[in-house]
């Protein structure tokens, strides 16, 4: 364009086309500065180091630099899509209009004088304002399509916490896979820590944290049972803590592997576990038998070198009408009664002595 321009100016010096030319040029390239700087703050506001040179080169302010990354993200936006934006789009347009206003007008005076120089000199000026035009044209729709289209797409999918699609310039397209890269580790990342925020780090069952937020969601219909290791303590003393780790977990193997996926499997405390058997009403009381019957069983095995262990068990069952903190009371004060029997057992609320239903 800048060469277009210096043709031009070759043959028609100092007038006021090509003044409006280098204009309209000024301003075309003033808008593809704030293009990069536009896409400069984004990469900035999400952390992106590997960008084109352009991009990099780029300097911001130290305002800039002191936003947000909302704020810049909202700067960005305002640069590229903003009303000064399509002001100075227009400006570049009417520039451009007036120049070609003002050389057609120029080349009807001089065709008076010369009408064969004039029209040969008209047809290759007019070409050269053709191209200019079209360059122009092709320029901003290029930047429309693939730029501003894209980053407009791209700061929705920002706030709306999605991937980027891979559309527009090579740039663009460099930006989105970029970000993806940085959208997968840091969503990878998210699931590791609610992994260890909600799950027992040495048993891999759920912890006390994700177990209050389930029974608060889930207490309608559902069989609560409480196991406590006997003589846990014991164990510890005599045979030391990493064997009665070993137990915890031989305990939680029984339990993960006696109930359905769809029961809810935690330890709440350092030798207690809460099972949460889902769909279950006090008629269904012997299908909570058989699955206390198979944690007993594995509990007492030592064929993997650990020491054997009895359970004491309480159960309590939850109706619509039921509270959390109701059934667990119920539940806890089974467990409470079989451990004044001896131990090794289970009961459930309601049962000889136990908590009433």
């Amino acid at each position: 364009r800048g060469h277009a321009i210096q043709v031009l100016e070759s043959y028609r010096a100092d007038t006021s086309s090509v003044v409006d030319l280098k204009v309209a040029l000024g301003l075309s390239n003033d808008l593809a500065e704030w293009e990069i700087h536009a896409m400069k703050l984004v990469a900035v506001a999400h952390g992106l180091e590997q960008v084109p040179d352009a991009i990099a080169e780029d300097q911001l302010s130290a305002a800039e630099q002191a936003a947000s990354d909302d704020e810049k993200i909202a700067e960005a936006r305002s640069l590229v899509l903003g009303e000064e934006y399509d002001t100075m789009k227009q400006q570049i347009m009417e520039r451009v209009e007036a120049a070609t206003s003002d050389l057609i007008a120029d080349l009807h005076e001089e065709q008076a004088a010369n009408h064969e120089s004039m029209q040969t000199r008209l047809n290759g000026l007019l070409a050269l304002v053709a191209a200019l035009f079209l360059i122009v044209l092709v320029a901003l729709v290029y930047t429309l399509v693939n730029v501003l289209k894209p980053i407009d797409r791209y700061i929705e999918s920002i706030r709306n916490g999605q991937k980027l699609d891979r559309a527009g310039s090579s740039e663009m397209r460099y930006f989105a896979d970029a970000y993806n890269a940085v959208y997968d580790a840091s969503v990878h990342r998210t699931m590791q820590l609610r992994m260890m925020a909600e799950h027992d780090g040495l048993t891999g069952l759920k912890n006390r944290r994700a177990y209050d937020i389930y029974i608060s969601e889930n207490h309608d219909d559902i069989a609560l049972i409480i196991v406590d290791v006997d003589h846990f303590k014991q164990v510890n003393d005599k045979y030391g803590h990493t064997v009665g780790d070993a137990v915890l977990k031989k305990v939680a193997d029984a339990i993960r592997g006696a109930f359905r996926s769809s029961d809810f499997t935690s330890r709440i405390g350092g030798d207690e576990f809460a099972i949460i058997m889902t769909r279950m009403r006090p008629e269904l009381r012997a299908v909570v038998e058989e699955r206390i019957a198979s944690v007993r069983a594995a509990a007492g095995e030592n064929s993997d070198g650990t020491p054997p262990v009895t359970l004491s068990i309480g159960v309590a069952f939850g109706g619509a009408d039921s509270l959390p903190d109701e059934v667990f009371r119920k539940a806890d004060g089974a467990l409470y009664l079989v451990k004044e029997k001896g131990r090794d057992g289970y009961a459930f609320a309601g049962d000889g002595g136990g908590q009433a239903d």
